[in-house]
Order: structure tokens, then sequence, then C-alpha cells
């Protein structure tokens, strides 16, 4: 399942690159506000952090090799939940 949603956000990123019509100045930068951005960030990371008492609970009873494993797929399965 991991490789077919890989495939299918890629599918889904170049349809939407190519046919969405964005308005003018969309991807301007000069525009850009690190206000909003920072509090954006914040929440992004305070929800990483939220998840981070399952992982290390969970991991402490695993081998030390596999308690890496389990944090990678936990912070990469929170980052496209994030961006989805």
């Amino acid at each position: 399942m991991t490789y077919l949603t890989i495939a299918m956000l890629a599918l889904l990123t170049i349809a939407a690159l190519t046919k969405l019509d964005l308005p003018a100045g969309a991807l301007n930068l000069g525009d850009f506000q690190p206000v909003p951005f920072l509090a954006q960030l914040g929440v992004a990371a305070g929800y990483q952090i939220s998840w981070a008492i399952y992982v290390s609970d969970y991991s402490r009873y695993l081998p030390p090799n596999a308690a890496r494993r389990t944090f990678s797929y936990t912070f990469w399965a929170a980052r496209s939940a994030e961006s989805g």
C-alpha cells in the first residue's frame, strides 16, 4: 500500500501542477509573512511532538533496531497526514 500511495500522490501532484490555474502571484514569495508561517510551523511541530509519547511507550519493548524503524514510520506517517 505504501508504494501505491506514493504513486497516487505523485500522480495527483503532477495533475495539480499541470491542470490547476493558480491566480497571478500565488507562488510569489515577495509577500511572505513570517508570523503566520511560524504559527503554522508551531502547530505542525506540536502535532508531531504529541505523537512522541506513543512511539516511546511502544518502542521500549522492542529491540533497539526496531525502535528506530518505529519512530521513522510514525514520523513519515505524521508528515503525510499534515500535508494531506
